[in-house]
């Protein structure tokens, strides 16, 4: 692992995740890149001719220049905390839409992994609050962890949850990549639900499979029983005290199951505990 993103806004949800980060490279001796976009509006007008142009007023250039003097400043004055000292810490100010913007700063950044805060969604809110944490799920080139409240430093339980089919190389390589990391244990979950139940047998099979086709270590293995797959990955995760969720994610479908839809994003919406994610193609 060489370069850590972190998406920063200077909320609390976006320091949460930033201290973490600094945690993560103490271990690997990796960089932190902090981006920070600024969203401007843009204006557009048409010509005779169907031409459509767009411009900025000039009140809307003199705020963006103060803006982003005085985001400087604040990167600065971050910088300098005590916490901080002894990483490596690069920041970026940039402009334009977050996820599209945030997204392009990071493949150029050949990012390993991006931590990011997050406030969560409740009702309506969801609409708004979730929505960049679920199109960064979507769209990242690497692993993402999302993050509500203080982390620990240390990360001792992951819980992987899965329907443990269509499973890739590259996403259980990704995956042991983080367990290797924090040495820690690989909680291995299988959710059914009243709609679309397995047989017990059925299930741990596919965990076994799991297990003996990537020569995991230090687990345990659950198939656990809920009203919806969601519920159920928040319930395990707070018995066994997890430390962090882990989930597979396609852009459309969302984790790997083909029964329901957007569970990985629903679950970063709604979960306290950190969430790692990561697409497959």
């Amino acid at each position: 692992m060489k370069t850590i993103v972190v998406p920063i806004d200077f909320s609390k949800e976006s320091i949460y995740a930033l201290d973490f980060a600094v945690d993560t490279a103490k271990i690997k001796k990796t960089k932190i890149v902090l981006i920070h976009i600024i969203e401007i509006p843009n204006h557009t007008s048409s010509s005779e001719t169907g031409e459509v142009t767009t411009f900025v007023s000039q009140e809307e250039q003199t705020y963006t220049v103060l803006l982003i003097e005085k985001t400087k400043e604040r990167f600065a004055e971050l910088c300098e905390d005590e916490k901080y000292k002894g990483t490596e810490i690069e920041y970026i100010i940039t402009m334009g839409t977050f996820v599209k913007t945030f997204i392009k700063q990071a493949k150029e950044l050949n990012a390993d992994i991006i931590i990011m805060g997050t406030s969560g969604a409740r009702g309506m809110s969801e609409i708004f609050i979730g929505s960049n944490s679920e199109k960064v799920v979507r769209h990242s080139p690497c692993p993402v962890i999302t993050i509500r409240e203080p982390m620990q430093s240390t990360i001792k339980n992951i819980v992987f949850a899965s329907d443990f089919k269509n499973i890739t190389d590259d996403l259980v390589r990704q995956l042991l990549n983080i367990q290797r990391m924090f040495h820690a244990y690989l909680h291995l979950v299988k959710v059914n639900t009243p709609a679309h139940f397995n047989p017990y047998s059925k299930d741990m099979s596919d965990i076994e499979w799991f297990i003996g086709k990537y020569n995991i270590k230090k687990y345990t293995k659950t198939i656990y029983n809920d009203f919806t797959e969601e519920e159920g990955i928040k319930h395990f995760a707070f018995q066994i005290g997890a430390d962090i969720v882990a989930l597979g994610t396609r852009q459309h479908t969302g984790v790997i199951h083909l029964l329901s839809e957007s569970i990985a994003e629903n679950v970063v919406n709604h979960s306290f505990v950190p969430v790692w994610t990561y697409k497959i193609e």
